[in-house]
């Protein structure tokens, strides 16, 4: 092997991220690395230790043990229990290999050599638990002090009918049972916390499972006490920061366990998940640093335990949720803006949860209110979006108070638009309050939020679990602010917005562009005339044109008789000096007025002829158009075929 290939190995071993049945295939290659297998150091054998965290490790170390008892390789074993603090984590090893491979001599000389494993032998099982109420913790310390009871001690006892054999630690074992008191007597004695429990099927001495370290068995006794046994929490509590401590000298406080639903984390990931913020204080209190970047989004999620959440209100949840991450911030490396798979970021997930009082606390701990980069330059989700989707006015406050950027560009359906087209866009939704959409609106113009329509592609997103540039969306906001109904919006997204009243826009992408004036007198039906005419007078009042050609020979008076707009509004646009005549087009005249209110057959409209008249109207204009009303043109009308007013 070349000097420079060998070296090259050696830098991937001092790494760590072979793991054991990697650097043992390696190691394999040559008689360089083979000779690495007896240097228990970090440049060695010893690079592994970093990876005995994780679950998976640690089975692998088994599976060597079996391999190495199997094939009689004592040396191979050696090595292994010569790493740090490997020996005395895997018991019973001479009975595991007298079930599995008794005739490996030279491994059953060295196994006896190594001695028995120590075993709790003086105290029956049901005294080792809670309800043992004759084992004292005096008993337990007199027991340690005259050699009776070693620290390090395992406890085993059947499960399922024989055919699996637990063997866990024995302050796992008194801690699983909540007898705090008596652990605390195994700690003063100086037992391990760097050890786990193991469950092994009784026919095959399989190992099936790794079990719980004192660190873990512990978090999870507080976290399933009841509010009830306050007093017994307080106990566990004291006791948890000094297994915490004991746990960090071992190098063990990280160490991964599989916990509900099978889900792979450490003591500080259960205590996020669970919302324990008293718990995730003491574990925060001794940990340097994390680089955990879900944590944030455990606590927000949650456990999937259906009876808690049956159990919290909407208001408990988000205040537990607030509590931890206000404790989990304290500790370095926590990045409160990281980027999940989905695009959440913490803020954007609890905006979308709705969970305010948890955003504010993200917030004042230094979650950015705005996008931001995950991995391969996609961009997060907006957290000001998913307030405004929650309707609700005092969380998006929250997050414009932080400078969140109301012009944000997002993703709504398949196309891109702004945060105001977003908002706006619920007007087309028959579910959504009007009120609150023109609310949220305002609020947004009111913090900078413009009306411009989208001319450049925005950057790539992760939103809806799609990448990529989507189409732009060029709805007009105007117009869908005009359909809310509330004049004050109109206003505001002109004056301060930048909207145009003169443009012509679309509210659905089918429709054909129209005028804002236009649009107003459509949905007459929709609103009140009051509404209508204050629309209008707002639109008038921040430069709207009332003279504008629509396109098809309707002006704005014609089109207002021909969907019955009322006297008011008639009477405001003579007021204003609307023309009263139809437009010339190529081809002819335009609709007249004074023909669309006949032939609307509407009181009020007729009513204001005589007035439309002194505005210089032709009155026989009108009746050459009376073939609208049932007669023939030209000739005599019947009585009946004449509305009566």
């Amino acid at each position: 092997m070349a000097a420079e290939e060998a070296d090259f190995l050696s830098l991937l071993v001092q790494t760590g991220i072979l793991g054991l049945r990697g650097f043992w295939k390696l190691s394999a290659v040559s008689k360089e690395l083979l000779s690495l297998r007896g240097d228990a150091t970090a440049l060695g054998f010893g690079s592994v230790c970093s990876g005995f965290s994780s679950v998976t490790e640690k089975l692998e170390v088994w599976r060597l043990i079996d391999d190495c008892l199997r094939r009689d390789d004592v040396k191979a074993l050696q090595q292994l229990f010569a790493l740090p603090g490997v020996s005395g984590r895997f018991p019973f090893l001479l009975r595991r290999l007298i079930e599995k491979s008794p005739d490996s001599e030279k491994c059953r000389t060295y196994l006896m050599e190594r001695g028995v494993t120590p075993c709790v032998t003086e105290i029956l099982y049901t005294q080792r638990t809670s309800g043992g109420t004759n084992l004292s913790k005096k008993i337990v310390d007199e027991m340690i002090s005259r050699r009776m009871l070693q620290a390090d001690a395992w406890a085993v006892f059947p499960a399922r009918g024989d055919d699996f054999v637990v063997f866990d630690p024995l302050s796992v074992h008194f801690l699983k049972n909540n007898r705090f008191d008596l652990a605390e007597s195994l700690l003063d004695a100086g037992s391990r916390v760097d050890v786990c429990g193991w469950v092994w099927r009784g026919r095959y001495s399989r190992v099936l499972d790794v079990g719980v370290t004192p660190l873990q068995c512990l978090v999870q006794r507080l976290l399933r006490l009841d509010s009830e046994e306050h007093a017994l929490r307080q106990k566990g509590l004291a006791l948890l920061e000094r297994i915490v401590r004991a746990s960090k000298a071992a190098g063990c406080l990280d160490w991964k366990f599989e916990h509900d639903h099978r889900r792979e984390g450490t003591a500080l990931g259960l205590a996020c998940l669970c919302r324990d913020a008293e718990i995730v204080r003491v574990l925060g209190g001794v940990t340097d640093r994390v680089d955990q970047e879900g944590l944030p989004f455990l606590i927000l999620t949650g456990d999937d335990n259906p009876s808690d959440s049956e159990r919290l209100s909407q208001e408990k949840v988000d205040s537990c949720c607030a509590d931890t991450l206000e404790e989990l911030a304290n500790i370095r490396g926590v990045n409160l803006n990281a980027v999940r798979r989905d695009g959440h970021t913490p803020l954007s997930l609890a905006c979308f949860l709705g969970l305010k009082k948890s955003a504010a606390v993200l917030l004042k701990r230094g979650a950015l209110p705005k996008r931001v980069k995950g991995r391969g330059g996609r961009m997060s989700l907006s957290p000001l979006y998913e307030a405004l989707r929650t309707r609700s006015q005092t969380f998006c406050s929250l997050l414009l108070q932080w400078e969140a950027d109301p012009n944000e560009v997002v993703v709504e359906g398949a196309a891109a638009c702004t945060l105001l087209q977003s908002t706006l866009l619920n007007i087309s939704n028959p579910r959504a309050d009007r009120k609150v959409t023109a609310a949220l609106a305002k609020r947004l113009i009111e913090n900078g939020a413009r009306a411009c329509v989208l001319s450049s592609p925005p950057p790539p997103t992760t939103e809806n679990g799609q990448t990529g540039t989507p189409p732009l969306n060029e709805l007009s906001m105007l117009l869908m602010a005009c359909q809310t109904g509330d004049a004050d919006l109109v206003r505001l997204l002109v004056t301060k917005g930048g909207g145009d009243p003169n443009a012509k826009g679309k509210t659905r992408e089918m429709d054909a562009a129209e005028y804002p004036v236009f649009l107003v007198l459509s949905y007459f039906r929709r609103h009140s005339v009051f509404v209508i005419l204050s629309l209008l007078k707002t639109l008038a009042k921040v430069g709207a044109d009332l003279n504008v050609d629509r396109g098809d020979g309707h002006s704005l008076l014609s089109f207002a008789c021909h969907h019955l707009c009322g006297s008011v509004v008639l009477e405001f646009l003579l007021e204003k000096g609307v023309q009263v005549g139809g437009l010339w087009r190529e081809g002819g005249a335009g609709p007249d007025p004074l023909v669309e209110a006949v032939a609307s057959l509407c009181p009020e409209n007729v009513r204001v002829l005589p007035s439309e008249m002194k505005w210089g109207a032709e009155a026989n204009h009108a009746a050459r158009g009376c073939g609208a009303l049932g007669g023939p043109m030209g000739g005599s009308t019947s009585s009946r075929n004449v509305p009566r007013f």
